[in-house]
């Protein structure tokens, strides 16, 4: 361990986030919501009080706080920091032994820190492996869901924490943290709550987008705090789960997709989720078993919007020319009448479906879908022996519950799990 006198010096210089020098930020005490709403948390958690600052710093006046007021826990403590993350059968795989890549203020705070006049933080930094997934390709969902304590998961090596306190405060302007705005919890998780200046974010300091600084849990990415041309956001920028689409670097390529930001001001990052899927266990830690299990419901998922448009597409049939592009086609005849098209189908709806799986053709000449999902139930329940529409109503899900299933049908659950995957569905 080093002290890093240079830094402790610089310590005012490098607090908070990057509001203008001099700036009151408004506190976010108490901005804890029960649905989706800009500058708030929608937070799945009750404060329970507990922890955190035990009084309040001069930084802190009246409804305002001000960052460049702020102290900071003193020391420049070095970590053997490691992780990795990589995409692995549709899923982004984070590996990580929870330590910041980046140099940390001294935990437990000691009495001789100014700091521990206003927060005698008692945690230590600890290493542990962390190994959690999410979806490589995160979709928006219907309706967005809450949030609860930790939030994502940063490139520099440390978990990003929602920026409420346990009594529901403003963390960022009542806790003490690093030079980093980082500190431990009751586990030894190093975390922030708001934006870091070790986070690195090159584009965002020379006035361009600002670079991808961590990944949520639902997937979607979260940059740093400038927007398109440089533009300094604030919450007002954003939406209520502090998000917006528009055109950003992805994956190595631009493209169109969903992201968080940080900002200065509250809530700093994530208000609420906006994924379809939200892995809650990170924190916790996943096994490998854990993975494959997601990575099979993901794909189900995927699954179950390709029936579900295929259903949508037969209540609205397209009019005029068939342009061979629906989700789901069975076997498909057209007919011109009165000038218009109709459909007839073999496999209309979710009942009455005949053939096995891989043998539905289109007059129209075109190829045969591969790994068509309505052709897949139907080939499985061919293979059993009942209505694709019981089947349908029986496995449930997505993910398919085949338990579940051979309660209802009588048949043993292997058998209707080996059905699907003999009719092309994913091991």
């Amino acid at each position: 361990m080093r002290i890093g006198i240079y830094f402790i010096c610089m310590m005012v210089v490098l607090a908070g986030s990057r509001a203008r020098a001099g700036e009151g930020l408004l506190l976010g005490d108490g901005k804890a919501s029960s649905q989706p709403q800009v500058g708030y948390i929608w937070s799945c958690m009750q404060q329970k009080g507990g922890g955190g600052a035990f009084r309040d710093g001069p930084w802190i006046q009246g409804k305002y706080w001000y960052p460049d007021q702020k102290i900071n826990v003193q020391g420049d403590v070095d970590w053997e920091s490691s992780l990795s993350i990589t995409v692995e059968n549709g899923l982004r795989v984070i590996r990580s032994n929870d330590l910041p890549k980046h140099g940390t203020g001294i935990f437990p705070v000691q009495r001789n820190d100014p700091a521990y006049n206003y927060d005698r933080n008692p945690n230590s930094i600890r290493t542990q492996q962390v190994q959690f997934f999410l979806p490589a390709n995160p979709q928006e969902a219907q309706y967005p869901s809450c949030t609860g304590g930790a939030v994502g998961f940063s490139l520099s090596g440390a978990w990003i924490f929602d920026g409420m306190d346990a009594e529901g405060r403003d963390a960022p302007a009542h806790e003490v943290q690093d030079k980093c705005n980082g500190h431990p919890q009751e586990q030894g998780q190093y975390h922030y709550h708001g934006p870091s200046p070790c986070m690195k974010d090159a584009s965002g300091d020379v006035g361009r987008h600002s670079d991808l600084v961590a990944y949520a849990f639902d997937g979607f990415g979260i940059y740093g705090e400038h927007g398109e041309n440089g533009k300094e956001l604030r919450s007002a920028d954003l939406d209520a789960c502090h998000g917006h689409k528009h055109m950003v670097m992805w994956d190595g390529k631009m493209q169109e997709i969903y992201h968080y930001h940080m900002t200065p001001d509250f809530p700093y990052s994530v208000g609420c989720f906006k994924g379809s899927y939200v892995n809650r266990q990170a924190e916790r830690g996943q096994t490998d078993e854990q993975g494959r299990q997601l990575a099979q419901q993901l794909q189900w998922q995927a699954q179950q919007q390709q029936w579900q448009q295929w259903q949508q597409q037969q209540q609205n049939p397209q009019q005029g020319q068939w342009n061979g592009q629906q989700q789901g086609n069975g076997q498909q005849n057209w007919q011109q009448q009165g000038g218009g098209q109709q459909m007839q189908q073999n496999a209309s709806g979710w009942s009455g479906y005949s053939g096995a799986a891989g043998q539905g053709q289109q007059q129209q000449g075109y190829g045969q879908q591969q790994r068509n999902p309505l052709a897949i139930l139907q080939g499985a329940a061919q293979r059993l022996g009942v209505d694709a529409q019981t089947l349908r109503n029986a496995i449930g899900g997505p993910p398919p519950d085949f338990n579940r299933a051979s309660q209802a049908l009588g048949i043993p659950a292997d058998q209707i799990h080996q059905a699907f995957i003999n009719a092309g569905a994913p091991n």
